[in-house]
């Protein structure tokens, strides 16, 4: 599938299904490639959230916890009185 051309979550998701069933022609030129896309998308989907929103709030969530850590690490590094 070419990178100008995206699919949706629900019609990955369908053709992962019918991969998997056997109902797709492998050997056909550009449908192995379909289904990796699907397959890649439907990964995409499960790792980061089906839509921009969702997206965008585990990137904030990552980067918020990025955040915390430096700066507990910069608090421990602190010199401490003794």
């Amino acid at each position: 599938m070419s990178s100008t051309t995206t699919m949706t979550v629900e019609e990955a998701a369908r053709i992962r299904q019918q991969a998997r069933r056997g109902a797709l022609d492998l050997d056909l030129p550009g449908t192995g490639e379909i289904v990796r896309d699907a397959e890649r998308t439907c990964a995409r989907a499960e790792l980061w959230g089906s839509t921009r929103d969702a997206r965008r709030h585990s990137a904030a969530g990552a980067a918020a916890i990025a955040a915390a850590t430096m700066l507990v690490v910069g608090i421990c590094m602190l010199p401490w009185p003794v």
